[in-house]
């Protein structure tokens, strides 16, 4: 409609992801893995990581001084390690770990938003 291209072609990056909301769409600023990492879940991913995996030290070395400050990680270097794992062998294994954790916000808005309309 008008309406909608007018909106769309005036708004600026957060009000085009408050109304994607709208259309049942939610957004993240990176991947799950980044944000599962950010979010709190830096030690269950590391551990995954450890017992898991053979690592490198240098490699569970930044693992480590990672998860004590998130805010440092090497997002690039964290997904290629994830990457050569395998993101579905790594989403298994981290799997196990995670039950009961509160999922990032987009997701569970997401959910919300099929629950109310089921």
């Amino acid at each position: 409609s008008n309406e909608m291209e007018s909106r769309l072609s005036t708004a600026d990056e957060d009000q085009l992801c408050e109304l994607a909301k709208t259309y049942g769409i939610f957004l993240n600023e990176n991947t799950l893995e980044v944000d599962l990492f950010r979010d709190g879940c830096s030690d269950y991913i590391v551990a995954t990581f450890c017992e898991c995996y053979s690592l490198r030290q240098q490699a569970k070395e930044s693992l480590e001084q990672w998860a004590r400050d998130p805010s440092q990680l090497d997002v690039s270097k964290y997904l290629s390690a994830i990457s050569r794992i395998g993101k579905g062998r790594f989403a298994q294994e981290l799997a196990t770990r995670l039950e009961g954790i509160e999922p990032p916000s987009y997701i569970e808005s997401a959910i919300s938003y099929v629950n109310e309309r089921v």
